[in-house]
């Protein structure tokens, strides 16, 4: 094994321990998500047979598939357990295995899902999705806040319930709330819990907005909860919004309302460039800028620290907005030229500042490529280590189609790719685009962009795409990984012509078993393309799949259960690389590079040598055949 920086490369490491094998046996011969649950949940009641209370929770950790949440109240315990995304076929972890309660000296055990109905939940199994255990009590009682995805307008968010249940009688329950579309939900004592919702603002009459934060004081009261208090918590967000929504629709009066006395005039609107995008503030924490403490309210004797109320400042395209708390509300103080940070450019790669690093790629020269995701740039590195931005300002929106490449806007960039031509493609995915910048440096876009369905579009740009991953042939073919947006997913891959023609080439189909590739239904995120027209895809259930020229898939690899493949790359003679984020490590057939913390991209050259964007710790490494790991670009910290 060679060593070098925290980094090796090793075969792969021996078999599990038994009760690690839980998720690979029964993923390898449970098929439907039905037979996985019920497989799952027979796995855990088996291995829980006999055990005590402490043991519960070592036992079940080692299998890797499965969330393990719980709470303790006198001697008793809950224990919900969950699959996570990999293994719930699904973006979140939503599928509930088992509730686990024990009392009496025993496990008992509850499921939460049934492969005879179609709806889920604790013994009825039609009142929610996904429950989260809030409280264990002395008295055996379990104070529970359960979720579910509901088909109704609220923009994507949870609906829930509150409930009360018993730890020793099943989870019987004793109350439950009525639904409320819950952002999140604390306990603040046995006999106080605190809520947050969204609710339409009864001050703001702009229709099908939701313009505020709801939070609700719950005390109880013997077998149930009861709501004490309850008050609206402004949003510097939701100000913000409603001032950009009156801006693009020209309404001055109305962007005025939102504004701080005479800090911003009517005489400046009508020529501010602000994009439509609001990214998060800019040095202000989540928690801060909900204010999720309920201060008025809670006890004295539990406040903690009174809320801030500060400064919130928002990058939109050209300009900066910044928000102040005036008494109930918050309200914008001022437009600004946003002025971009300083990351390093024009000095040496190993000093500069990236912010997310996610994909990568190579060019003929041997220059490096860099989708500095939060930084909203491509940045490159040259042979001699020297880094500069090669498209994008640093400002977050969309503009500068048919202008130089560093004068254009990106949002979100989150891969790259360069053809022999010369011609770097970048997945800019928050413009749901592909944009194209030519070995002049002149920047246009390739994909996307349009208002037709993949299926619909015959010509790349009047397509609507969401595309999270790119690559490119040795004909100069483009291939776009379409995800999910906010309206639907396409999870597909699309091909584009030289000529800007756009088909589909795998995904969008119904079934799991079909050699045709179009006819499949995939659930993709990472795409690649090798010398002989093969295009490679990792799908979100651990397998690497293979699409021949003629239209014909089948597997070629699959990840064991303890991880998931993110990015591709095919390096020399055809090998596959694997990037496996939840693991830690780099997969090359049998072998594997261990030690970089979040590996999120991948590239290598002709020479053999990898490349491997590590987005969490803000780094690139490289890694020679054969030789000892260095970080290329980034501040290193090890």
């Amino acid at each position: 094994m060679v060593v070098a920086a925290g980094i090796g490369i090793a075969v792969l490491a021996p078999e599990p321990p038994a009760t690690a094998q839980i998720c690979s046996r029964v993923a390898a011969e449970n098929t439907t998500l039905d037979k996985l649950h019920n497989a799952l949940a027979a796995e855990i009641d088996a291995a829980l047979q006999g055990a005590t209370r402490d043991d519960a929770r070592g036992i079940l950790s080692s299998a890797s598939c499965l969330n393990i949440e719980g709470v303790r109240g006198g001697g008793d315990e809950v224990l919900y357990i969950s699959m996570k995304a990999e293994a719930a076929r699904y973006w979140d972890d939503l599928h509930g295995v088992r509730a686990l309660a024990y009392f009496s000296n025993t496990w008992h055990a509850e499921s939460l899902m049934s492969s005879t109905k179609t709806d889920y939940g604790f013994g009825t199994l039609e009142e929610f999705l996904f429950p989260e255990l809030a409280l264990a009590t002395a008295d055996g009682a379990a104070l529970i806040v359960s979720t579910e995805l509901s088909g109704r307008d609220y923009h994507g968010l949870k609906t829930g319930r509150l409930e009360l249940r018993r730890l020793d009688d099943l989870l019987r329950p004793l109350w439950r709330s009525e639904e409320r579309v819950l952002l999140s939900a604390r306990t603040l004592s046995a006999d106080i819990a605190l809520t947050m919702e969204y609710r339409p603002e009864p001050r703001v009459s702009l229709t099908g907005r939701l313009v505020a934060n709801y939070e609700t004081l719950w005390q109880r009261d013997g077998d149930h909860f009861v709501p004490r208090t309850s008050r609206f918590v402004p949003s510097p967000r939701r100000s913000a919004e409603l001032f950009l929504s009156a801006i693009q629709s020209g309404d001055a009066e109305r962007a005025l309302t939102w504004a701080s006395g005479t800090a911003v005039s009517r005489a400046i609107l009508p020529s501010t460039n602000l994009t439509p995008y609001l990214p998060p503030p800019t040095g202000v924490s989540e928690i801060e800028e909900q204010e999720r403490v309920y201060w008025d309210a809670i006890p004295e004797t539990m406040r903690g620290a009174q809320p801030t109320t500060g400064r919130f400042t928002w990058a939109l395209g050209e300009s900066q907005l910044s928000l102040a708390r005036e008494l109930d509300q918050w309200k914008v103080t001022g437009i600004e030229r946003f002025q971009p940070a300083d990351v390093g450019d024009g000095g040496l790669a190993t000093s500069a500042r990236l912010n997310g690093p996610a994909g990568l790629a190579v060019d003929g020269s041997g220059n490096l490529y860099v989708a500095d995701q939060e930084n909203q740039r491509i940045r490159m590195v040259t042979p001699d280590g020297i880094i500069s931005t090669v498209v994008g300002t640093g400002a977050p929106g969309f503009g500068g189609d048919g202008g130089v490449a560093t004068q254009a806007l990106l949002h979100g960039p989150r891969a790259v790719a360069i053809d022999r031509g010369g011609n770097l493609y970048v997945a800019d995915t928050g413009n749901g685009r592909v944009r194209k910048v030519d070995p002049s440096g002149g920047i246009s876009t390739a994909a996307g962009g349009g208002r037709l369905p993949v299926r619909q579009a015959r010509r790349a740009t009047e397509a609507s795409l969401f595309p999270i991953a790119v690559a490119v042939d040795r004909e100069g073919s483009l291939y776009v990984l379409s995800g999910c947006g906010e309206e639907r997913c396409d999870d597909m891959i699309v091909k584009v012509t030289p000529a800007g023609d756009l088909s589909i080439v795998a995904g969008g189909g119904s079934e799991s078993q079909s050699n045709v590739a179009t006819q499949v239904s995939l659930e993709p995120l990472a795409v690649a393309a090798d010398a002989d027209g093969n295009i490679y895809i990792a799908e979100l259930w651990s397998s690497i799949r293979k699409v021949s020229p003629g239209g014909e898939i089948s597997n070629v690899l699959e990840i064991d259960q303890t991880g998931f493949a993110s990015a591709l790359a095919i390096g020399p003679g055809g090998s596959l690389y694997v990037t496996d984020p939840r693991s830690s490590r780099v997969l090359r057939g049998r072998s594997r590079i261990e030690g970089i913390d979040d590996p999120t991209g991948i590239a290598v050259d002709s020479s053999g040598t990898v490349y491997v964007s590590d987005g969490r710790n803000g780094h690139v490494w490289r890694i020679p055949a054969g030789g000892f790991a260095s970080v290329v670009a980034g501040v290193a910290t090890r």
